[in-house]
Formats: C-alpha cells, structure tokens, sequence
C-alpha cells in the first residue's frame, strides 16, 4: 500500500494510535520511537504516548488492565494494545497485546488452568483430561481465559493495525520469534463456568454419539 493511500486510510477511520508507557521513558527516547513508527503517516493528532507516573515499571498485571480498559471504550477502533518498556528505549520495539486465540488453544498454560478449573470447582462430570481438541471445541468460552502479547519492531505498528484489523495475519505471525516469542497473561475475571459447561456437553456428545471424539488422546 502507497504512503497516500495510508494515510487516507487512517484518516479516513479516524484511527489514533496510543502507546502507552510501562515505565517513565526520556524524551529522546520516545522522539526516537516516534521516528521509527511511519512519520509519513502519524503526527501529534493519531500518536500518542501515555506516560507511565508510577517509579516502579508496569508489569504484566498492568498491561492486561490497561488492555482490557482500552477495549471497553465505545470509541477504541483498535483491537489491540501497543506498549513500550525499558527494552523499548534500546532496541526501539513495540509490545502488542490482543485477545488472540489461537495462542491460547495451542498453550500449555491453558490446558493447565483448565484442568485446575475442574479439580478446584469440583466438575465431576469432567472425567477426562483436557487437550488442545477439547479446547477448540470450546474456543468461543475459551476466549476471555487470557491475552497475548509479543514483541516486534516499532516500525511495523502500521503493518500490525493493517493484519490484524483484516485478520489476514495472527499475532504469531508478527512478532519477533513468532510462535516461541508469545507469552500469555491469564485473565483474573475469567472464572471459566461457560467453558467447563461446554465441555461437560462436548463430552455428553461423544458419549452419545452425536459427535466424533475431539480429545487427541
């Protein structure tokens, strides 16, 4: 896509872009970030740094708030969270953070927690272990247990709005390592009922046969 058409295209939607601060970074650093992320196509009035008040630098409990905050806003037409940290400032990199599924039904930690879920809620009706085939039976319940996050080049910003917003690339195919650099934030309001109910009915289904087993074991 040319510059022009770029710029239109933000415009045109009224797209503004907020990378928000984990740690209170020097002007010249953030006039460094700011070079890097398309100056052709952002200015003062679509970029924006929120700056980070506190002497202690955010952690990963701060960027799933401030995520889900952005999300909940009627007027955000982003779908994703940008943030700088101290690593930022020496590598000129950005962190995204989205709700992206497919790293979570293909994580460890999910089925971990699930698998938790039913010893600590008592689920007996669950008598099975829980795997990547259950979870993508259930991926719509599924989705608020946690957010991902990685890391790429601050110059990509636009190129990540672009993929992500079409759904023509995931996180994974974003960030720097792909699939190995992505890390998980579990969601601490997810208290994850809806999604043992569906896969105490995904069980039920196999059982009588109305479905083919989706557990890989």
């Amino acid at each position: 896509m040319e510059i022009q058409e770029a710029q239109e295209d933000i415009f045109e939607e009224g797209v503004k872009f907020s990378i928000y601060c984990l740690t209170k970074i020097q002007a010249s650093d953030e006039d460094a970030l700011r070079g890097e992320i398309a100056p052709d196509l952002f200015d003062d009035s679509n970029l924006e740094f929120i700056p980070w008040e506190s002497d202690e630098d955010g952690k990963e409990a701060d960027m799933i708030r401030i995520y889900k905050q952005t999300q909940q806003e009627t007027s955000n037409e982003i779908n994703f969270c940008l943030f700088a940290d101290q690593q930022s400032s020496r590598d000129l990199s950005v962190i995204i953070v989205n709700r992206d599924i497919g790293s979570v039904l293909h994580s460890d930690e999910a089925i971990a927690r699930a698998q938790q879920l039913v010893k600590d809620l008592k689920w007996e009706s669950i008598d099975c272990e829980i795997d990547e085939g259950l979870l993508e039976g259930a991926r719509d319940e599924l989705e608020g247990h946690a957010v991902a996050y990685g890391r790429t080049e601050a110059a990509n910003v636009y190129d990540v709005w672009v993929e992500l917003e079409t759904a023509n690339l995931a996180l994974p195919d974003l960030v720097w390592e792909g699939e190995a650099g992505i890390r998980l934030i579990p969601d601490p309001d997810w208290d994850g009922t809806a999604f043992l109910k569906k896969i105490e009915e995904l069980k039920k289904r196999e059982r009588d046969g109305l479905q083919p087993p989706l557990s890989r074991q």
